[in-house]
């Protein structure tokens, strides 16, 4: 037989309401029982496992290695890689030709746009440009953040069963990117990793060799995050709880097609955790003015309640407006609302209705506050349709239903949103480099 998601059955569990007491009732076997084969799915005997499977409304193709599938894995392609690559061709002009013959100019001097006044400055500003956008996870604590994100990377790197409650800001990139200077595939840092010049400021170009090794808690494997990332339940050693509370943010690399378009960030939860509510919510607020794309999971039980909407408030004054760089580009384009969770026992019915039910008042609440700021930054109205268009039910296994999310994505971080980027970049970069060739003959 092939491995069976671990998860699933667990999560199909918790979400009907049921205990692994009430279950093994059910199942008429022991609650010790219940638990093993929770972990261990393989090992169900056939007939347990298809009474299991009926209760719930699932299939064994359900269950067969759901998290490994390519299905819903996100292929933005690689939009930056062609300016990346004009980017290096001018540092290293820079460095090579004259890497001296900006040092002497003033910033009174009228000679350089912005406040670019050496060289070392100028290629600062180029490894900014060569940055890519930042996607936050956002939501409610347990709202299926870290399990979203797996299904978009197409494997499984953020904890979801160990302990489903990420407690630290843990930034995947790509593989790639993962600087000369660092060997691990995780490093944990503390908050002092973000500052710049006295300031937080969370972008992966603070990320340098200096800040990097001062701020560095511990660094290794993928596993790392299941003992480090998210909180506990068990009893953890001194030295454990120590480093715990000293990891504020996780950095991550891996190989996923999603990240050769952008950095996934995946936030704490906000505000739903009965302890380290507080610290968790700030966490993740800190985390959201830098993010250029927003994935708001609410699940679809309860979904767009009264703390989604205070939340999306504040969400919608925080993202940026790309429609005001580019009449291309979709409007609210920077905010996916995805009602996560919808499983088989959730109808097509029941979707449209809660769509058409809870939209028109996200709509009305957020229209004459939230609203009219973000028109008034992206120039334009923002329609009923068009947060229908931005809304998307989720459930990983349910291909048909959770596609349009992915290929909607897709499309903009594919295309839209690198459209806008590159422009601005390059529209900021054209005097830049003409400063350069200027300084550098």
């Amino acid at each position: 037989m092939q491995d069976l998601d671990s998860n699933l059955l667990k999560q199909a569990r918790e979400e009907s309401g049921l205990s692994q007491k009430e279950l093994a009732e059910n199942l008429d076997i022991s609650q010790t029982q219940v638990s093993r084969y929770e972990k261990a799915p393989d090992s169900i005997p056939a007939g347990i496992l298809s009474k299991w499977l009926d209760m719930f409304g699932l299939t064994l193709e359900d269950l067969i290695a759901v998290g490994d599938s390519n299905d819903l894995k996100a292929t933005p392609g690689a939009p930056y890689e062609d300016f990346r690559k004009d980017l290096e061709l001018i540092e290293r002009y820079v460095e090579v030709q004259s890497p001296d013959s900006l040092e002497n100019l003033t910033e009174g001097s009228g000679q350089v746009a912005g406040d670019i006044i050496s060289a070392s400055d100028l290629i600062s500003e180029i490894n900014r440009f060569r940055q890519k956008p930042n996607v936050a996870m956002a939501g409610g604590f347990d709202t299926g953040k870290s399990y979203l994100a797996n299904t978009l990377m197409g494997k499984r790197i953020l904890p979801t069963s160990f302990a489903p409650a990420t407690r630290v800001i843990t930034v995947v990139r790509h593989v790639e990117d993962r600087p000369d200077f660092q060997d691990e595939d995780v490093w944990f840092f503390d908050e002092d990793v973000w500052k710049v010049d006295g300031r937080q400021q969370i972008s992966v170009a603070a990320l340098d060799r200096r800040s990097c090794v001062e701020s560095r808690v511990l660094a290794g494997s993928h596993e790392l995050l299941k003992k480090y990332g998210v909180h506990r339940n068990d009893e953890v050693t001194e030295n454990t709880l120590e480093k715990m509370e000293e990891a504020h943010t996780a950095v991550v690399y891996t190989d996923a097609p999603l990240l050769k378009a952008c950095n996934l960030i995946d936030l704490p939860g906000f505000g739903d955790r009965p302890s380290g509510e507080s610290v968790d919510q700030e966490k993740a607020e800190s985390a959201l003015p830098y993010a250029d794309i927003v994935l708001y999971a609410s699940r679809i039980k309860g979904h767009l309640g009264g703390k989604d909407l205070a939340r999306l408030s504040n969400l919608l004054r925080q993202i940026p407006a790309h429609e005001s760089d580019s009449w291309e580009f979709p409007t609210l384009g920077s905010l996916f609302i995805v009602a996560t969770h919808a499983d088989r026992n959730v109808s097509e019915e029941d979707i449209k209705k809660i769509r058409d039910d809870r939209l028109p008042e996200l709509h009305q609440y957020l229209e004459e506050g939230a609203l009219a700021n973000y028109e008034e930054r992206a120039v334009r109205d923002v329609l009923m349709e068009d947060l229908q268009n931005q809304w998307f039910p989720f459930w990983a296994e349910n291909v048909s239903r959770s596609r349009p999310f992915v290929e909607r994505l897709e499309e903009i971080l594919g295309d839209q949103l690198p459209k806008v980027k590159i422009k601005s970049a390059e529209q900021r970069l054209g005097d830049l480099k003409e400063e350069a060739m200027k300084r550098c003959r």
